[in-house]
């Protein structure tokens, strides 16, 4: 039996027509569909990112204040509100770099590893600030020449300080 739709060329066109229309509305409404998934997608991971961005520039910010903290107490070792402006920056930006360990973004990158290394990084520097900062303080420790030379010169030193006296005490040494 045939359809009597089928039977002239008008209606076989009609129809052919009818199933490419709806065949191109079905791709278009996957692909629409696709296109908004993946929009969304990109839009969250540049929120993320942007995100991730604005936390890292947190911690850069707050590493510079700490460097600048560290200018300042070097040219003035008697600051110590500036000491512990120091250690605060550092352990803040320590802190924020904690937070960024639990990112889904950092954690797909496999970015843990280099947050870790980050971390402990800001704290490594933050013991070496220390030492730095009892360095600058120590003048001995801060110009070591210093302690040797005073004990290979202290010889002469003292021959030099007694016969600077003994010139000032008693005008009658010929001097020549």
């Amino acid at each position: 039996m045939k359809i009597k739709i089928l039977n002239s060329l008008k209606n076989r066109y009609i129809l052919f027509a009818s199933l490419l229309s709806v065949l191109i509305i079905i791709v278009s409404f996957f692909g629409y569909r696709n296109v908004s998934l993946t929009t969304q997608d990109t839009t969250k991971n540049i929120e993320t990112r942007r995100q991730l961005l604005d936390h890292i520039g947190q911690i850069r910010i707050r590493v510079f204040d700490a460097y600048k903290s560290l200018d300042a107490f070097l040219l003035d070792p008697t600051r110590q509100d500036v000491k512990k402006e120091v250690h605060t920056a550092l352990q803040s930006a320590t802190a924020l770099s904690q937070t960024l360990t639990g990112y889904q973004w950092t954690v797909n990158h496999n970015l843990d590893d280099t947050i870790l290394n980050l971390i402990a990084s800001l704290k490594s520097l933050d013991d070496e600030v220390d030492e730095l900062m009892e360095i600058r303080v120590d003048p001995t420790r801060q110009y070591p020449s210093l302690a040797l030379g005073n004990d290979l010169m202290q010889p002469n030193r003292n021959n030099l300080n007694n016969a600077i006296a003994l010139v000032l005490d008693d005008p009658t040494v010929k001097t020549g």
